[in-house]
């Protein structure tokens, strides 16, 4: 009766670690877990940086339209120009 109890620990142990769902396949999911959070922070950051880039050339492209059209008296298609003195 021993030999079949410890034959049975065996088996069991053998699929724990060795079997398809064991330690070995926890592992490797593991590793892959760990590199795709690199890459999502990773994606993140760049994201974040090209937000920033975006709201940068936005600010800077309404400089450029209100100096345009405060020193240029530069007007957009449809528009009419009224010059206050």
């Amino acid at each position: 009766m021993r030999g079949v109890m410890l034959g049975l620990l065996c088996a069991l142990q053998w699929s724990i670690w060795c079997g398809v769902d064991g330690f070995s396949q926890y592992q490797v999911m593991h590793n892959e877990l760990l590199r795709r959070q690199k890459e999502t922070v990773a994606a993140r950051k760049l994201n974040q940086d090209m937000a920033k880039d975006i709201e940068q050339s936005q600010s800077i492209t309404g400089l450029i339209e209100r100096n345009a059209r405060e020193r240029l008296h530069m007007i957009k298609p449809g528009e009419t120009l009224y010059i206050n003195r």
